[in-house]
């Protein structure tokens, strides 16, 4: 796929911290599919705490 110069993919990260909320919970696991991808997998004993998008 040929990208316009003007336009930078991003690739989306997901952190997981005591502090996050577990599971179907965590506002930061309903982003993270559209965010990481289909390889997201969600997993209800983990704490999702921040999602964020580098380049």
């Amino acid at each position: 796929m040929t990208m316009p110069q003007n336009l930078i993919r991003l690739k989306g990260a997901v952190q997981e911290y005591d502090w996050g909320k577990e599971g179907s919970q965590s506002m930061v696991a309903h982003l993270a599919p559209n965010a990481i991808g289909e390889e997201f997998e969600l997993e209800e004993s983990k704490s999702y705490a921040e999602a964020s998008m580098l380049s």
